[in-house]
């Protein structure tokens, strides 16, 4: 694999794994919930599990036909796996040290009410946009 394609996917990938969504919402969850080692849990099923959807939608993308394929999918699967997993580790420790200066059980209800409630927002506003 060229340098410069697997440079292309790295960056990429990193951007997206930055944008939160259902995975970082999981690992923020388990380390407001649970602490930091059952996020470290939960990155670890993430990485694992998500493999195999990234492999189908994505690193198609970034595979150069003229050259062998299996040794392309195993640096760009190892590559992602790496880039996952370090991404949602700075979110699990930002929570945990979050959830330090927050204090202890308290703030954890009212994280869950202000969570809820944003939830229950949203569902509202998507309700209200339906025709």
């Amino acid at each position: 694999m060229r340098f410069d394609l697997w440079l292309a996917f790295a960056g990429t990938f990193a951007l997206l794994c930055l944008l939160p969504g259902p995975s970082v919402l999981m690992v923020l969850g388990q380390a407001f919930g649970r602490g930091l080692p059952a996020a470290l849990r939960a990155i670890l099923g993430d990485v694992a599990g998500g493999l195999v959807m990234m492999s189908l939608a994505f690193f198609a993308q970034f595979i150069d036909p003229a050259r062998p394929f299996v040794p392309q999918a195993a640096l760009l699967m190892f590559s992602a796996s790496l880039i996952t997993a370090s991404v949602l580790f700075g979110y699990a420790l930002l929570a945990a040290r979050a959830l330090q200066a927050l204090g202890g059980a308290r703030a954890r209800r009212r994280l869950g009410y202000c969570g809820g409630g944003l939830f229950l927002g949203g569902a509202a506003l998507m309700a209200r946009a339906q025709p």
